[in-house]
């Protein structure tokens, strides 16, 4: 009898035990980010792997940039970027973008790269919208692609509207862009708005352009008086 009630005694024990790993892991997968900026690089692995087996979509795009970024194994980065893209990440959209177009584990594809740029720019992600901006203003995609400088403008206008953190450089290669008269538009306006966002390019451009107006002013008055 007593060892009935002992060995009752240790499953209770047993169970309790694992309702409460049970519920830590819960906490940790539904706080997610807070647990992952406070845990050390060697133990990260040991949240992100368990939520991301469980479903966590959020978990497998964390996951997957320490593959890719850290661990460099793109094979898992891959197929957790390819989960997180299907639940509707959209950064995992681009991410994997950049993989077929810089070959990393998958072949070369330039195609199918720009067709998840697409994808991802249109969920709203910043670097996808950059990235395009960028490709339709180069001429390396050949009969993939046709260089559209207006597509370019159009997709660097968008990042530099919504100022994030790669808007002064779109703003100032929309400057470029008019400058050079590859398209019609304000240029002035455009490297005013590259320099109020903070593109040290802009700011000297514009500070040597002040100076010159000015010194012609000063010019102008001298030659008229």
């Amino acid at each position: 009898m007593f060892k009935k009630i002992k060995f009752i005694a240790v499953i209770l024990i047993f169970s309790l035990i694992q309702i409460s790993i049970s519920r830590s892991e819960k906490i940790e997968c539904e706080n997610l980010f807070s647990v992952y900026l406070e845990t050390d690089e060697n133990s990260v692995m040991n949240i992100l792997v368990p939520c991301a087996e469980k479903g966590d979509h959020f978990a497998q795009l964390l996951l997957a940039e320490e593959y890719f970024f850290t661990l460099k194994d793109f094979a898992l980065a891959y197929k957790w970027y390819q989960s997180a893209s299907e639940a509707g990440y959209y950064y995992a959209t681009y991410r994997l973008g950049t993989m077929y177009e810089n070959g990393q584990h998958v072949f070369k594809n330039n195609k199918k790269a720009i067709e998840l740029y697409h994808e991802a720019a249109d969920g709203g992600i910043e670097e996808a919208q950059f990235q395009l901006g960028i490709i339709y203003g180069e001429k390396k995609w050949g009969f993939i692609l046709t260089r559209d400088y207006e597509e370019s403008l159009k997709w660097f206008k968008k990042v530099a509207e919504a100022e994030g953190e790669l808007a002064a450089t779109a703003a100032y290669n929309v400057y470029i862009i008019y400058s050079n008269e590859w398209a019609q538009g304000d240029t002035n306006k455009w490297l005013k708005i590259a320099a109020d966002l903070g593109n040290e390019e802009a700011i000297k451009l514009s500070t040597k352009l002040s100076k010159q107006d000015a010194e012609d002013l000063i010019i102008e008055y001298l030659n008229n008086n």
